[in-house]
């Protein structure tokens, strides 16, 4: 998965940060840009600027613990999927971003997908796809990916949440004796879990996902009955300095002027 999530970073200029130890011990976190496979040492060694030592640095792939991607651009030259999974992508309205919540297999072109059948740009066109988050399907050997989900937690970090459930019935059903809040300030402030969007809701494999742009922590979710959530992936907002940085990429590969 590490070497999965560099070649990310290497193909699509994305900023990688990554947790590494030289002695299986002592354990530092470092944020990178512009990362490339090592010319001296080949793809078992990367190069990246660290901005904390304003220099250039090389790192052993095999000493690397963890590694992280949040948001990775999308251009035309490297729109292919690397994974099977789930990828919650973002793309530029007129005023304002959209997300939505897709399936793709390994190799599918992402922007293909975003084709409109008439000819005219929308927020969904593949022209306006900015990044993508992907996050592997909830199973046993992936759930390192995932963090289980707890109802009476007061987690309340402002982003997204892909949620995993599952779902018995058709529709959600909401249970008429359970009272979702005991007061009004409570009520103003609960939210549904299921997202009223249809394109932030699919099912892959038995497993239901959502998506949720969440700043109430979780004991103050109402969610229906008929619906046990399993666990979620948080990713961070995908911002407007994301969106100039996006476009300062671009400008940086000759893709627009």
């Amino acid at each position: 998965m590490i070497k999965d999530i560099i070649e990310i970073a290497v193909k699509h200029h994305s900023p990688l940060k990554i947790l590494y130890s030289k002695n299986g011990q002592d354990a530092k976190l470092f944020y990178l840009k512009s990362v490339v496979y090592s010319q001296e040492y080949g793809n078992n060694c990367i190069k990246a600027y660290c901005e904390d030592y304003n220099s250039d640095l090389t790192f052993r792939i095999d000493r690397i613990i963890q590694a992280d991607i949040e948001w990775v651009d999308v251009y035309t030259h490297n729109s292919f999927a690397l994974n099977d999974g789930l990828y919650l992508v973002i793309c530029r309205s007129d005023m304002h971003l959209e997300f939505e919540l897709r399936k793709y297999c390994k190799g599918d072109n992402i922007l293909d997908s975003y084709q409109n059948e008439d000819g005219i740009e929308s927020c969904y066109s593949g022209e306006n796809l900015l990044a993508y988050h992907c996050t592997p399907y909830f199973t046993d050997e992936k759930q390192d990916e995932w963090i289980l989900f707890e109802q009476d937690s007061k987690e309340r970090k402002s982003g997204y949440y892909t949620f995993a459930y599952l779902q018995t019935g058709d529709e959600p059903q909401e249970d008429d004796d359970y009272d979702w809040v005991d007061d009004y300030d409570n009520w103003v402030n609960s939210k549904d879990f299921l997202s009223p969007w249809e394109l932030t809701n699919i099912k892959a494999e038995g497993i239901n996902y959502t998506v949720n742009f969440l700043g109430i922590p979780f004991d103050k979710l109402r969610i229906p009955s008929n619906i046990k959530v399993l666990a979620y992936n948080y990713c961070s907002s995908y911002t407007e300095v994301d969106h100039a940085n996006h476009w300062d990429i671009a400008r940086e590969l000759g893709l627009v002027k």
